[in-house]
């Protein structure tokens, strides 16, 4: 029969002994530092090489569930057995449903309060801020220095940006479409149909919007009446031929969202952390032990030390120190795990959580 990393076990064949704790806790060092650094420098290298930038998150993930099936000794039982059975499913379901509904109820309120006292941005809930444009305009520039020849476009938390330095000689910068938008840089208006901004020198110019509804956006920049400028789309400034510049917004991203957070985040991440890590440092004795419980929930040491690499996994990528809270979650992500005894209910909150936060960060402007 297959185990859950997909390999035959040859039944004639004795199954070997596992490692040693010391040589247990060993392998789970090695085998993090080994996805966290590679992570990091696949990262780095996507910034000059834009086919790994655009396949970097199915690239981290084939690293993460393929890494622990290297790391374990020649057949030795998985940490976590698959999740199998209608039954199984139905409970990992269900109690994915209601700690997702507890977490909704917690969570909101205090993204409201962040996103209004600390952040300062104003609360702009509707179904408009869900309509965004093509995947290569989502993500800020992590350059901002633009030309006169290059006018930046990217979307962010729901709001699209055009950016441009405008050459010395007469300019335009209009954005039309059929339907009325909703300005808000550089100053908030009324919605209408049109944004425009003109000029007779060079500075630096940036409107922003957002779309009411689904429909269709275009935006030129002109110089002395002629269409010469030339667009640059999304966090990799993709050259994009074509002035006006269409957008067609839509709900179609939301698709993409659900799958890369369930397929190419969730899935690997609670796979390497939760399956593989977390059991495998059980195994060293003094890790085992439980620190509390709470509300019929379990943390373990191992459990505390999974999410403390987790959290510093997520702090080398990019060196955010913000990025550490992600501990917090981790330890309910563990405390699942331990409490169903798969990652599947695990797997399926941790991909809520992400599109929670990624949809609710939109509302706010």
């Amino acid at each position: 029969m297959p185990n859950a990393f997909g390999t035959l076990l040859p039944p004639s064949e004795p199954r070997n002994a596992d490692r040693a704790p010391k040589q247990i806790l060993l392998e789970c060092l090695l085998a993090w530092l080994l996805v966290s650094v590679a992570t990091v420098l696949l990262d780095v290298a996507g910034q000059s090489i834009p086919l790994l930038r655009q396949n970097l998150v199915a690239v981290v993930a084939v690293l993460f569930l393929l890494t622990p099936r290297f790391a374990l000794p020649r057949d030795v039982a998985d940490p976590t057995p698959p999740t199998q059975g209608i039954q199984a499913w139905r409970t990992a379901g269900v109690t994915a449903l209601v700690i997702c509904s507890l977490t909704t109820a917690l969570y909101l309120p205090g993204r409201h309060l962040w996103e209004t006292n600390l952040a300062e941005r104003d609360f702009q809930p509707g179904w408009s801020t869900l309509f965004r444009p093509p995947g290569q305009c989502l993500g800020q520039p992590t350059s901002q220095v633009t030309t006169s020849n290059s006018v930046h476009v990217w979307e962010s938390h729901g709001t699209t940006f055009v950016k441009w330095h405008t050459p010395d000689q007469p300019w335009q910068l209009r954005i039309e479409a059929s339907q009325p938008l909703r300005r808000v840089l550089p100053t908030p208006q009324e919605d209408d149909p049109r944004i425009a901004d003109q000029g007779r020198s060079a500075r630096l110019v940036q409107l922003a919007f957002r779309p009411l509804r689904n429909e269709t956006v275009a935006i030129s920049a002109t110089v002395d009446r002629q269409p010469v400028a030339r667009f640059a789309c999304g966090a990799s400034s993709t050259p994009v031929e074509g002035n006006p510049l269409t957008l067609h917004f839509s709900l179609s991203w939301l698709l993409m969202l659900m799958a890369t957070h369930w397929l190419l985040v969730a899935l690997p991440e609670e796979f390497f952390y939760r399956g593989y890590l977390q059991p495998r440092l059980e195994q060293w004795p003094s890790l085992a032990s439980t620190l509390l419980r709470v509300a019929g929930l379990k943390i373990t040491l191992a459990n505390v030390t999974a999410s403390a690499l987790f959290a510093l996994a997520h702090f080398m990528v990019g060196g955010d120190p913000f990025r550490l809270a992600v501990f917090f979650p981790s330890l309910l992500f563990g405390a699942l795990r331990d409490r169903t005894g798969t990652i599947a209910t695990p797997l399926m909150f941790h991909a809520f959580c992400n599109i929670l936060a990624h949809l609710s960060g939109l509302q706010y402007a």
